[in-house]
């Protein structure tokens, strides 16, 4: 064991967790309600919130309100299930849009997607694994159209219907793994230049929408992977290691205005709802967010 490796701290009951606060300058006005939100949320939890306000000196910055603290998780929890609307859009869109693709492309073979040669995988081993995975969600799966297909056509699955368990890093996995070209033609459904940005924003996307999905707080966090900026996102110099990155990315990705046009409107009910709180910044939203994501982007083919 190593000697230098601190030992852990010891637990502390919900009012000792309040005083300890208190004593790092958090101003508790109601300490029932306090009590409460950590029974419901929990100290650890909940003090991911406290981070923007820590000082060097382990305190927190004089008028700091567990109130405050409060709606910022609550705004970090309303806008993971806002998110999830969006990474649900696109991860329909690209079942469809990778089924079709192959499907046209191997007209008569329904199950191309388990032919090696259809794809560029480093390995054997890896498309083997990947191969593997998606049988076990086939497998599992007790979709009507999965049982009809397992009942009456001895369990094979063609494109258009396997592609249905698919979840999104899977999505991202098999797009990644396309030859060069295939890659090309379905971004430039999207009219996007190189395939790079797809192949970089599915990524991106599928580890959001399993932050979303396991309740990751978002709020004054770093992505895990930098967004490959299009040229537009370079010009507003926005962050790519920041939650407006991908924001920005999708709006490329969602074909239908309407939706996008209201999910940015909603999106932007939630902000003013939480806007005496949320300091925009932090999950780098840039002045004027709202006109840059409705702008027609203007570099793209």
């Amino acid at each position: 064991m190593n000697s230098n490796v601190p030992p852990l701290k010891p637990a502390i009951s919900i009012d000792k967790q309040i005083q300890l606060l208190e004593s790092r300058d958090l101003i508790v006005d109601d300490r029932m309600y306090a009590k409460e939100v950590l029974k419901r949320i929990s100290y650890y939890r909940f003090t991911g919130y406290l981070l923007p306000f820590r000082t060097r000196q382990s305190t927190y910055h004089i008028g700091t309100r567990f109130e405050t603290i409060v709606n910022l998780y609550t705004f970090d929890s309303e806008l993971r299930v806002h998110l999830l609307k969006l990474c649900e859009y696109i991860e329909i869109q690209m079942r469809a849009s990778l089924s079709y693709f192959l499907a046209m492309k191997y007209p008569t073979d329904s199950l191309c997607y388990r032919n090696e040669s259809n794809f560029k995988f480093k390995s054997a081993d890896k498309f083997k694994s990947f191969i593997n995975k998606w049988d076990e969600n086939l497998n599992r799966s007790n979709e009507i159209f999965i049982q009809h297909h397992r009942e009456n056509y001895n369990s094979q699955f063609p494109i258009w219907v396997a592609v249905e368990v698919l979840i999104f890093s899977s999505i991202s996995i098999l797009y990644s793994n396309l030859s060069h070209s295939d890659k090309r033609i379905i971004a430039r459904e999207f009219e996007l230049k190189t395939s790079d940005l797809l192949k970089n924003w599915l990524h991106v996307l599928s580890v959001l929408r399993n932050k979303c999905a396991h309740f990751s707080r978002l709020y004054y966090t770093l992505l895990d992977k930098d967004v490959a900026l299009s040229i537009n996102a370079k010009q507003l110099s926005i962050d790519p290691k920041k939650l407006f990155a991908i924001v920005f990315s999708s709006k490329y990705l969602v074909k239908d205005q309407p939706f996008w046009n209201e999910w940015v409107t909603d999106l932007e009910i939630l902000i003013n709802k939480y806007a005496q709180d949320v300091n925009l910044k932090i999950i780098g939203f840039p002045l004027n967010w709202k006109q840059h994501l409705l702008s027609t982007p203007t570099d793209i083919i």
